[in-house]
């Protein structure tokens, strides 16, 4: 699933996952999600850094639940973003066209359920981004991430928040601490992970 996403970005051919497997549709979905996210992230950051975002932004103590994913002293709150950032989006963008087709039922009855997405191929300077950085979606907030997306920390709806990331090792890769909660659960009621020293990770349930 992951090759084709990074197919359809890097070459811009439609391209189409056939599967009889339920799981690779929810792995299609939550890709998605977190390409998306972090494309948007990136850009606000860009834009921000620029001063082409005039929006209320205050310092952020990170005490307390927040201070699971983030670290330093240097955080900040954006409040009043648009619900889906479409303005941060470029108005010109070359699309790529993926597909999942999930399979399923009996020889004598196949059904298909396909899911259609349009990825722009600009979406690619995310992965870039993020292996010249070691794991962040932006270089331009000298040493913080972007996140846009803070679920389930507490903080209210239509913020951004610039912060360095608490760190975790998993599967031999070091990623943020919230990256690792999106990338499972997206926006579902869900578990937490709990990081120890910053050297590994264990999930909790809520």
């Amino acid at each position: 699933m992951l090759y084709a996403f990074l197919h359809a970005l890097l070459f811009g051919t439609e391209t189409v996952i056939l599967s009889g497997d339920k799981d690779i549709e929810d792995q299609f979905y939550k890709m998605q999600w977190l390409l998306d996210t972090h494309y948007r992230s990136m850009l606000f950051a860009e834009k921000w850094a620029k001063g082409e975002i005039d929006l209320p932004s205050q310092s952020l103590d990170i005490a307390g639940g927040r201070s699971r994913a983030f670290q330093g002293n240097d955080a900040i709150v954006v409040t009043g973003r648009s619900a889906n950032l479409h303005e941060v989006l470029p108005e010109r963008f070359t699309p790529s066209i993926l597909y999942n087709w999930l399979v399923t039922g009996p020889a004598e009855n196949l059904r298909m359920y396909p899911i259609s997405l349009c990825l722009e191929q600009e979406m690619r300077r995310v992965l870039w981004m993020k292996a010249k950085t070691g794991g962040s979606n932006t270089d331009a907030m000298n040493g913080r991430n972007c996140h846009v997306w803070q679920k389930p920390l507490s903080f209210p709806g239509g913020c951004v928040v610039f912060a360095q990331d608490i760190l975790c090792t998993g599967g031999g890769v070091v990623v943020p601490v919230l990256d690792w909660q999106h990338a499972l659960m997206t926006d579902e009621r869900i578990s937490h992970i709990h990081v120890e020293d910053g050297e590994g990770m264990s999930i909790t349930s809520e």
